[in-house]
């Protein structure tokens, strides 16, 4: 089975679970659970990506890559294919490396306040029965666990509570883990 078309995490049976609990919501009118899956999980991810991928290409990051290949036989047409993953993300000053993050990680404040304003309007909109206020209180749950790991993780970065590991090259780049999680790992969890 090719197990490339899915997001690793969506193979655990709890992830599964949230997940189809969470798209569920959107049945009963509160589709706030369903648009931070689809904002933070998706959106803003591939924003984040497409905007190191431009820094890349004027010579401002260095982005750390796993690389496969491999050949897959069609009916007797071998395809070669290539994946290529983003592991971390390095920059040439430790300015902008704290810039980058901090304005990634407002960023994602705000895209946190517009899904509460979200829950806000599907709660103000909708006719509240036990299973809606039910399936907004958790979705209130996950979405305020989440703001205060970004809102915590935001934190850290303004206060440089975060481990800066240096690249030798010509010149030094430098790189971001918190507590042993890579920076980019740790930006992109929807938790």
């Amino acid at each position: 089975m090719n197990y490339q078309f899915c997001w690793y995490l969506f193979l655990r049976p709890l992830t599964f679970f949230m997940v189809v609990l969470l798209c569920a919501f959107t049945f009963i009118d509160i589709t706030a659970s369903a648009a931070w899956l689809i904002i933070l999980g998706l959106v803003y991810p591939v924003a984040v990506s497409m905007r190191l991928h431009i820094l890349h290409q004027k010579k401002a990051v260095m982005l750390r890559q796993n690389s496969a290949e491999w050949i897959v036989y069609l009916p007797g047409i071998p395809v070669q294919e290539k994946q290529s993953a983003l592991i971390n993300v390095a920059f040439s000053s430790k300015t902008a490396l704290h810039g980058f993050y901090i304005r990634a990680l407002s960023s994602k404040v705000i895209l946190h306040i517009i899904t509460f304003y979200i829950l806000w309007f599907d709660v103000q909109h909708a006719t509240l029965t036990w299973y809606r206020i039910l399936a907004a209180l958790i979705t209130l749950a996950i979405l305020v666990k989440s703001m205060s790991s970004t809102l915590l993780m935001l934190h850290k970065v303004v206060r440089c509570q975060y481990n800066v590991c240096t690249i030798e090259m010509a010149s030094p780049w430098y790189e971001v883990d918190f507590k042993g999680k890579l920076g980019l790992c740790a930006l992109f969890a929807v938790k």
